[in-house]
């Protein structure tokens, strides 16, 4: 992992590759790359990171869910793929956007056009 990717996170603290290609993408363009609450700090995420991936997905494919539940089931989902840290910041990261742009894929697109401003090399 060390080889082919330019991640800030140490590999002590998670072996993850999704988080590992995070920090990269963050890395690459001078963004907050160091801890997973950088790495998931939708006002400073560049358009391009792949921490955008999850809230397009929860938008695209639980629609269907009841407002209330998507913190729980952001937080469920991430369990999975973090060892330890801080999964309710995150989970409530990902809400807090979620519900900013509410719930819209339109929305989200342009919350990561601002983004882009941001970083001159994106």
């Amino acid at each position: 992992m060390d080889e082919h990717l330019n991640s800030t996170l140490p590999t002590a603290d998670t072996r993850n590759l999704y988080y590992h290609r995070i920090s990269h993408h963050h890395n690459e363009v001078g963004a907050p790359a160091d801890s997973f609450l950088d790495l998931f700090d939708y006002d400073k995420a560049p358009p391009n990171s792949p921490a955008w991936e999850p809230l397009y997905y929860f938008v695209n494919h639980d629609l269907e869910q009841i407002l209330e539940k998507y913190t729980e089931r952001i937080r469920e989902a991430l369990r999975s793929w973090t060892e330890r840290g801080d999964v309710m910041k995150i989970a409530n990261n990902m809400d807090s956007m979620l519900t900013r742009c509410q719930f819209s894929e339109e929305q989200l697109d342009e919350q990561r056009g601002r983004n882009a401003g941001l970083y001159p090399n994106v």
